[in-house]
């Protein structure tokens, strides 16, 4: 019998629709609203139209929302294996309001270990997020078109729904397509590093 050594595989986890994903969009909402009153123009960063937030993880509807995803995080501990005396910690946090043919060119979220993909929602038709593998020796096989094995893939684009949850490590590459979306597609992005527990 052949057994798979899970050689350097990568931390990539997904959740297609978070429970009480409802209660988190309404306080991500709330919290785009009040950015977009303080802000109208937003940042340019990555993306090439659309409108992206200031940083706001200390906001206390953020902390709310955090809440929801506690446990998803407390998950992510555990598949990674956390030492003892080792904590996550969000560091950044932003929302991103997307229409049709808006996009986000490929980049890194530098300065963190975990990126983190949250969609409040996603219209029909949304442009998918894709990433980049970072082996970029695998895809040099010339496999591609022989297996669906995703070591050997060059990218990969997922197309999530309105409360999916995207966890995968910060030296993906990763950028957002243009969609036919008539309505807007709103995403929380935010960065996290692990840290030892001070207390």
């Amino acid at each position: 019998m052949l057994n798979r050594i899970p050689a350097f595989d990568y931390p990539f986890y997904y959740v297609e629709q978070i429970e009480n994903y409802k209660d988190a969009n309404k306080y991500l909402l709330e919290i785009l609203r009040q950015k977009k009153n303080e802000d109208p123009i937003g940042r340019n960063v990555s993306n090439r139209g659309g409108y992206q937030t200031s940083h706001f993880w200390s906001h206390e509807l953020f902390h709310e929302f955090g809440k929801i995803i506690k446990p998803y995080i407390e998950e992510l501990k555990k598949e990674i294996r956390l030492k003892d005396g080792i904590q996550i910690d969000v560091d950044g946090a932003w929302i991103n309001e997307n229409k049709g043919f808006n996009f986000n060119v490929p980049h890194l979220h530098p300065k963190c270990h975990f990126a983190v993909v949250y969609y409040i929602k996603f219209p029909k038709n949304g442009g998918a997020i894709g990433f980049q593998n970072p082996n970029k020796a695998a895809s040099m096989f010339g496999l591609m078109d022989a297996t669906d094995c995703s070591h050997f893939r060059h990218d990969l684009d997922i197309v999530p729904k309105t409360g999916s949850l995207l966890i995968f490590p910060s030296y993906f590459e990763h950028y957002v397509l243009q969609g036919d979306n008539i309505d807007t597609r709103i995403t929380c992005a935010f960065n996290m590093k692990i840290n030892e527990n001070e207390s």
